[in-house]
């Protein structure tokens, strides 16, 4: 990115998601809308997680992570095109967030957490808490089938 860019950016909605220990969360755009999300970890420690689900992208189906916590105050720059996902890491956390657009229900998904695929390197050892939605969530090559970018 060149300048800066991210003091330009326009935030229509702010969300809080406070989970506890051992829990996953997906947070998948379909494509329809261009939505870009700015994560940050307002209380306790998560493993947060972008993939890029762009099809004619280069790095189509690989994945980043990064530790968000209270103390480092870091964020992560989530652009269109990419699932969101984050791990618990602390007894309980409180992750913030912000989106260039507004919620479409419609527009939302998920993928499998632990797709092979993908093979997100969770640092995990034990079955994690899911949503019911993430818990029957289909697999990255089902989900990305559909997707028309």
């Amino acid at each position: 990115m060149a300048g800066n860019s991210l003091s330009k950016t326009w935030y229509f909605q702010s969300f809080r998601s406070r989970q506890l220990f051992f829990f996953i969360l997906w947070n998948v755009k379909r494509t329809a809308f261009s939505e870009k999300i700015s994560a940050r970890e307002a209380q306790g420690e998560v493993f947060d997680v972008a993939v890029d689900l762009r099809r004619s992208s280069p790095t189509f189906g690989r994945w980043q992570s990064v530790v968000l916590n209270g103390i480092d105050k870091n964020q992560l720059w989530i652009p269109p095109g990419f699932a969101h996902g984050f791990f618990v890491l602390s007894p309980k956390a409180l992750v913030t967030y912000k989106c260039t657009d507004f919620y479409h229900p419609s527009d939302e998904g998920c993928i499998k957490w632990n797709d092979s695929d993908v093979g997100i390197d969770w640092p995990i050892n034990i079955n994690p808490t899911l949503s019911p939605k993430d818990a029957c969530a289909p697999s990255f090559r089902t989900f990305t089938s559909g997707l028309v970018s």
